[in-house]
């Protein structure tokens, strides 16, 4: 069967709300050139992503323990509103500063979604006794979110070819809209809310030092977190491949149809997880081979440009690959009352590397070309490779969860 014994019964509302959000993604591939065709140069265009992560790292914890203090569902709701405004604004308006200020709004409204999203879902599991499904969850979100997107994609093909780009900011923000909506069908079961609330400097301090000292104690964990946040550097410098590949021939309208044939991987890619037996090894391997993938930037001209695509279609669907099995393992090792707060910590360090990153790769951009850069930032895949080499059996509940069948080495 593709689903178990009551997991459409528990989940199907976050599967629906899942396949609708991903129609807000269509914009994905469209950004950086958008800016450009605005006159932006590409230490300006990174800049919007640098203040959206530094958004992310002021407001990331504060949200994370509003979640965990006052309901996830509450968190997820107001991340929703506020993510689907901003898109809005942006498609108004070709001032710097204006769109500047939108992508800090949609950092923050992030900061209420994220961690809050995943705890909302693992404890109402929790609360049905069902955690055999949180691998599932995770496994099956990747794939509805690849159809979606499949579909999105190839609308936003159509769009791009008849209206151009602009359109895609609406849809964008409307998907986050209509989520919000469907948000509010969904019951949040399992919540239970810290009880002290004597102060806000004690809500903050408590819960983030409890963060804290659990990475710090915990070395397997320590070593992923540092791997994971450095391979943001190469999240971050994804992006130019859309512009690289159209300066080499690919027309701006197939963008569209390159995501939609990376969603269909998607889809199937995170079923393949299901029998990876070393987390360890899978993380090493997806990241050598991002690495090989980015040098060979240096020799796809427009007579080779298809196999930069085919190349670009690995590079973008490598995650789906690792994401059921990084998240099952991320999950397994937090405590239900701070989960989003570490959550929510995790991607803070995310966010600072990514700021820093995306503006660093702007610069060097507008100095040596796209191309080189792409090339040249294949480096940190090599050190991240370096600190998943280190991860080993950690001591502290290791296997939490039945499900969870990846161990470390």
């Amino acid at each position: 069967m593709i689903f178990k014994n009551d997991e459409l019964k528990l989940l199907w509302n976050f599967y629906i709300y899942l396949l609708f959000w991903t129609f807000s993604l269509m914009i994905q591939p469209y950004t950086y050139i958008y800016f450009r065709e605005l006159g932006f140069t590409f230490t300006q265009i990174a800049s919007f992503t640098s203040a959206m992560m530094i958004s992310l790292f002021i407001f990331e914890v504060p949200t994370g323990i509003v979640a965990d203090l006052y309901g996830r569902k509450k968190s997820v709701f107001i991340g929703l509103l506020i993510t689907g405004v901003a898109p809005i604004i942006i498609s108004l308006s070709n001032n710097y500063f204006i769109i500047l200020i939108s992508y800090i709004f949609i950092g923050l409204g992030i900061t209420f979604i994220s961690g809050a999203e995943d705890a909302l879902i693992v404890d109402n599991l929790k609360f049905h006794k069902r955690e055999d499904l949180i691998k599932e969850y995770y496994i099956k979100m990747s794939s509805f979110m690849g159809l979606g997107t499949v579909v999105a994609f190839l609308i936003g093909s159509l769009i791009v070819k008849m209206y151009g780009i602009k359109p895609l900011w609406y849809i964008w923000g409307g998907g986050y809209l209509f989520s919000a909506i469907l948000l509010l069908f969904i019951k949040e079961f399992g919540f239970v809310p810290h009880s002290d609330k004597s102060s806000y400097f004690k809500k903050i301090i408590s819960p983030v030092k409890s963060s804290f000292n659990f990475i710090r104690s915990n070395k397997t964990f320590l070593n992923y977190l540092i791997g994971s946040t450095i391979l943001t550097v190469m999240f971050v410098q994804r992006d130019l491949w859309n512009i690289f590949l159209t300066e080499n021939g690919v027309p701006q309208s197939s963008l569209s149809i390159i995501a939609a044939i990376t969603s269909i991987f998607i889809i199937f890619l995170p079923w393949l997880s299901k029998s990876v037996l070393s987390i360890k090894r899978a993380l090493i391997f997806t990241t050598i081979l991002r690495v090989l993938i980015l040098i060979s930037a240096l020799f796809i001209n427009n007579s080779t440009v298809m196999l930069g695509v085919i190349l670009f279609i690995i590079l973008a669907s490598l995650s789906s690959f690792e994401s059921p099995l990084t998240s099952t393992f991320i999950q397994s090792q937090i405590d239900s009352k701070n989960r989003a707060t570490i959550g929510s910590v995790m991607s803070m360090m995310y966010s600072v590397v990514g700021a820093v990153a995306g503006l660093f790769i702007g610069l060097v951009t507008d100095f040596i070309g796209i191309r080189y850069s792409i090339a040249l930032f294949s480096i940190f895949g090599v050190i991240s490779i370096i600190f998943y080499s280190r991860m080993s059996y950690s001591s502290h509940k290791e296997a939490k969860y039945e499900i969870l069948r990846c161990p470390i080495r």
